[in-house]
C-alpha cells in the first residue's frame, strides 16, 4: 500500500454513490458501499413509491379481495370490473343505491338528503383494499354498515369528490385532511367531531356533514376553507358558531337548519358573497347581530321557528337584494321601520308572531308577492 495511502479519501470515494434506475425492473442500482448513506429521503422514497405501484398494479392478491367482496355483495361488474387492468384504471366507484345515475324506480331524481329513506347495499364491511385505487378521483360510499371505513384513506390522493354514509362510522380519520385535490367532501355519518385536519383542503368547494346530536362545534380552522363555496351542517346538535367563519369570503349558500345554535358571530357579516343563509329551527334569542345587514348579496333569509328572536336589527334594511325573508313562528313584537328599505322582496312571511301593528314603511315594498300576517296580533 503506497505510503500516501489516505482511507478518509476512500470514505469520500466511496460515498459519491453512483445511482442508477434500471426501468423495466424498477429497482435500484447502488455502487460504492456509503452509497446507501447519501440517498436523500426524497428519493428512496419516490423510488419506493414507484415499486409499489407496479407491485400493487401486478399483484392479483389485493384485487382479488376486492372482487371476493363485491361478489359477497352482488355488485356488478360496471361498478367493480372482473379485470386486472380495468379495476387499476377504475376512476369513479358508487356504491349507493340499487337505481342508476340516482334515480329511483319512478324516474324521481335523489338527492343526497333522499338517501336516507332509500334501500341500500346493507354491507357489513368495506375492504382496506379499496385504497389501493389510486386513479379513483369520484369515490361514493352509501349506506354502509361499516364501523371501520377506509382508514388509509389518504392513499386515494387524486380524489376530487367523497362522500361517505354510515350509521355506525363514529370519527372520520384525521388523514382525510390529506386528501388535498377534494372539491366535493359530504359526510352523513353518527359522529360528534370534525378533524382539525379539514382545514388543510384548501380545493373545497362544497362541504356537507351530518353528525349526531352531539355534535356542537365546528374546529376554529373551518375558516381556512378559502375557496369554500357551500357549506351544509343542518340537522346537527351545532351549538355555536366560531369567529373564523367570516373568513368564508366565497361562500354563496349556508344551511343551518334544525340546528342548536343560540346566537351569530358578529363575524357573520364579513360573507359579502352569501345568497341564501337558512336559519331555519334553531335556538336564536334576543336581536340578531347588526352585522347581519352587511350580507349585500343576500337573496334568500330563513329565520323560522326560531322562537325566542324578539326584535330584528335596523340594518335589515341594508339587504338591498334580498328576495325572500321568512320570519315564521318568531317571537317579535314589532318589524323596523327599515323593512321598507327592502325593494326586491317578493316574499315576506310574518305568520304566528306577537306583532300588533305594521310599520308605515311597509307600503314601500312594491315587489311584494305575498304576504303572511295568519296568527299575529293585528
Amino acid at each position: 500500500m503506497p505510503k500516501n495511502y489516505n482511507y478518509a479519501d476512500q470514505n469520500r470515494s466511496e460515498s459519491k454513490a453512483l445511482v442508477k434506475s434500471d426501468n423495466n425492473s424498477h429497482t435500484l442500482i447502488v455502487k460504492g458501499k456509503g452509497s446507501l448513506l447519501a440517498l436523500t429521503d426524497s428519493i428512496l422514497s419516490s423510488a419506493i413509491a414507484a415499486r409499489k405501484a407496479s407491485q400493487l398494479a401486478a399483484d392479483d392478491n389485493w384485487m382479488q379481495k376486492i372482487w371476493d367482496w363485491a361478489d359477497m355483495f352482488d355488485l356488478s361488474k360496471d361498478e367493480i370490473p372482473r379485470t386486472r387492468e380495468a379495476l387499476w384504471a377504475l376512476t369513479e366507484l358508487n356504491i349507493n343505491t340499487n337505481y342508476p345515475d340516482n334515480i329511483d324506480n319512478e324516474g324521481n331524481y335523489i338527492t343526497p338528503k333522499d338517501y336516507e329513506n332509500i334501500p341500500f347495499y346493507q354491507m357489513d364491511y368495506i375492504p382496506n383494499e379499496l385504497t389501493y385505487l389510486t386513479n379513483l378521483v369520484k369515490l361514493e360510499l352509501l349506506k354502509v354498515d361499516s364501523s371501520n371505513l377506509l382508514q388509509n384513506i389518504e392513499r386515494l390522493s387524486n380524489l376530487t369528490e367523497l362522500f361517505i354514509s354510515s350509521d355506525n362510522v363514529i370519527d372520520l380519520p384525521e388523514s382525510i385532511g390529506n386528501l388535498r385535490s377534494l372539491t366535493k367532501l359530504g359526510v352523513y355519518i353518527q359522529s360528534n367531531i370534525i378533524p382539525q385536519s379539514i382545514g388543510k383542503l384548501k380545493n373545497l368547494v362544497s362541504f356537507t356533514f351530518m353528525g349526531s346530536d352531539d355534535f356542537k362545534q365546528l374546529p376554529e380552522n373551518i375558516g381556512d376553507l378559502s375557496n369554500l363555496c357551500h357549506l351544509d351542517l343542518s340537522s346537527t346538535g351545532l351549538e355555536s358558531l366560531p369567529e373564523s367563519i367570516g373568513n368564508l369570503s366565497n361562500l354563496i349558500t349556508l344551511d343551518l337548519g334544525y340546528c342548536n345554535l343560540q346566537s351569530l358571530p358578529e363575524s357573520i357579516g364579513n360573507l359579502s358573497n352569501l345568497t341564501s343563509l337558512n336559519l331555519h329551527n334553531n335556538w336564536l334569542k334576543g336581536r340578531l347581530p347588526e352585522s347581519i345587514g352587511q350580507l349585500s348579496s343576500l337573496t334568500d333569509l330563513d329565520l323560522s321557528y326560531n322562537g325566542s328572536i324578539n326584535a330584528l336589527p335596523e340594518s335589515i334594511g341594508n339587504l338591498s337584494n334580498l328576495t325572500e325573508l321568512n320570519l315564521c313562528r318568531c317571537n317579535l313584537q314589532s318589524l323596523p321601520e327599515s323593512i321598507g328599505n327592502l325593494n326586491n322582496l317578493t316574499s315576506l312571511d310574518v305568520d304566528n308572531n306577537a306583532i300588533t301593528e305594521l310599520p308605515e314603511s311597509i307600503g314601500n315594498l312594491s315587489n311584494l308577492i305575498t304576504l303572511d300576517l295568519g296568527y299575529c296580533n293585528l
